[in-house]
């Protein structure tokens, strides 16, 4: 089976507890880690923009 890799996009307890668990489990997906703080906030979707193109 080919992996999907994947990025949560999530703040908070939701993301943490109930999201990244599944998708870490599940053999179809491989959770890529991405960090970011307040002051990259604006710039979320450019660091998700370069997550995608890294993905490739």
């Amino acid at each position: 089976m080919e992996t999907i890799n994947t990025a949560l996009c999530s703040s908070g307890l939701s993301g943490m507890v109930f999201h990244a668990p599944f998708i870490d489990l599940h053999p179809g997906f491989k959770l890529e880690p991405i960090t970011v703080n307040a002051e990259d906030g604006i710039n979320l979707m450019r660091i998700i923009e370069a997550a995608i193109k890294s993905s490739n």
